[in-house]
């Protein structure tokens, strides 16, 4: 029903998982990751003196421009023909062929998000019935059918991540473009220096001290390497937007008022049109566009034997 509470996880794409529009979930991530591998690593902790003096230095690190060196529409500015950069090895005419046991989903998959529902909106004397469904979820279904909708949100999640594994595996790399790898350089630098703080504020709170001296033991690479590691990312992603802009053009697709809307909802980003400005927005939607259209494309197939 129409009514029906939004109750699916939000996923994370590969590809954004270093760097991508849903950094406060990148963050949460890294301070989970960094408290657990600074204790596993037992990595020396600076003085609670230090560390303050560090953070001020982090505090007033200058936030980069998200947009820059995008168009309006969220495009990279100066490229009239992506194929210059970037050769599709599918065609987009064929639906992607998604096998059946890739998207399998078990009563015990289903039960167990049953349990995830119950945990995150009910309390200790909560169960999956339809009194829980119908006030905690808000619907109508009975138990057999809100299952039923489990399994196949389930189904769904597991098909889009395979169409999108697939697209970021879809491409060959022919050049890599002088545009906006400067800003893509800042953005991985200044999302670094947010992560470093956050896992450092964490343990400040916790210990008194902090679990990572600077930005190349949190990263876990020696300093001489960084700005070589930062630009090899870059150019990666990069080429990643490039490689979503041309299938963002050939599938014909366009970005309306709900789409952002929708966006920004989904994301709980208030602060999205100060923070990241619109054309970053949109080069974000650019790319769920294509992976719901492709998604929405792709068939599930038994499969091949051998």
């Amino acid at each position: 029903m129409s009514g029906e509470k939004n109750t699916k996880s939000k996923k994370t794409s590969k590809a954004e998982k270093v760097f991508n529009i849903c950094i406060v979930a990148a963050l949460c991530a890294a301070i989970v990751f960094g408290l657990v591998m600074a204790v596993i690593n037992a990595v020396k902790p600076k003085t609670a003196e230090n560390a303050e003096t560090s953070q001020t230095e982090t505090a007033e690190l200058e936030k980069p421009d998200f947009g820059e060196g995008l168009t309006e529409e969220g495009f990279i500015e100066g490229i009239e023909d992506e194929t210059k950069y970037v050769e599709l090895r599918f065609d987009i005419n064929d639906p992607i062929e998604v096998p059946a046991s890739v998207v399998y989903v078990s009563d015990g998959d289903v039960e167990d998000e049953e349990n995830r529902l119950v945990q995150q909106y009910g309390d200790d004397m909560s169960v999956f019935n339809e009194t829980f469904i119908k006030e905690q979820l808000e619907s109508d279904l009975t138990v057999e059918e809100y299952a039923e909708k489990i399994r196949n949100d389930l189904i769904r999640d597991k098909k889009a991540e395979y169409v999108e594994d697939y697209i970021l595996h879809g491409y060959y790399t022919l050049d890599v473009p002088d545009t906006y790898i400067d800003t893509q350089i800042k953005y991985i630098k200044y999302v670094d220096q947010l992560n470093l703080q956050y896992i450092n504020n964490m343990y400040l709170q916790l210990t008194g001290t902090v679990g990572y001296e600077d930005v190349y033991a949190y990263r876990g690479i020696l300093a001489e390497d960084y700005e070589q590691t930062v630009s090899d990312e870059a150019d990666i992603s990069v080429v990643e937007f490039l490689a979503y802009q041309l299938l963002f053009k050939e599938l014909g697709l366009e970005i309306t008022q709900a789409d952002i809307d929708a966006f920004i909802l989904e994301n709980d980003i208030v602060y999205t049109y100060t923070d990241y400005g619109m054309p970053y927005i949109k080069k974000q939607i650019m790319r769920e566009l294509v992976n719901k259209t492709l998604t929405d494309r792709a068939v599930i197939v038994e499969d091949q034997e051998g």
